[in-house]
């Protein structure tokens, strides 16, 4: 194959690519999660197919040096979550499963881990915190997580174990507003 004169750059939680057209690209590119932006005409990719980005195109030194750039922003936003364990805002323990969920994340941006995550903590322990943490962290790279909830039921049972007139309070303001 011909050397292609391509441009590769991180920015805003996303990779992007200037590349002259070559049949071939567009497929290859769509098939590791790239989207054409035509007003721009740029492709972009989410972080997570860095290294699945075609080798032929994109020489392993551009791929690494774009890779200290995603580095570099997950690095930052670790010592947000940090932060928030020095202020008392999380306890060690949660600290420790952002850490968990974030080392997981950073091993699925690299190609080498799982696309979904599960924290299966014993009631009480502030998975909710924890995910919304999580949450947070993966939107300032531009990615929309999707975190599953516990069913109703399953909420208001918590709910009254912690606070027996909780349920009763919930059904009064339900029926207020109907």
């Amino acid at each position: 194959m011909n050397e292609l004169s391509v441009h590769l750059w991180y920015e805003n939680g996303r990779l992007w690519a200037r590349t002259p057209f070559a049949p071939h690209l567009p497929e290859r590119f769509r098939s590791v999660g790239g989207r054409w932006v035509p007003n721009r005409e740029l492709w972009v990719f989410p972080p997570g197919s860095l290294f699945a980005l075609p080798a032929e195109v994109f020489p392993p030194e551009a791929v690494q040096g774009v890779w200290q750039a995603v580095r570099d922003d997950l690095v930052a936003a670790w010592s947000r979550v940090e932060e928030l364990g020095w202020e008392g805002k999380l306890l060690p323990e949660q600290v420790e499963d952002v850490r968990v969920l974030w080392r997981a994340f950073s091993r699925f941006l690299r190609g080498q881990g799982p696309r979904g995550f599960l924290l299966a903590n014993g009631t009480g322990t502030g998975k909710t915190y924890v995910y919304s943490v999580f949450a947070l962290l993966v939107r300032s790279l531009g990615y929309e997580p999707l975190v599953v909830v516990p069913n109703v039921e399953a909420f208001l049972y918590d709910l009254a174990s912690v606070d027996p007139g909780a349920f009763q309070r919930l059904l009064l303001e339900e029926e207020a507003v109907v």
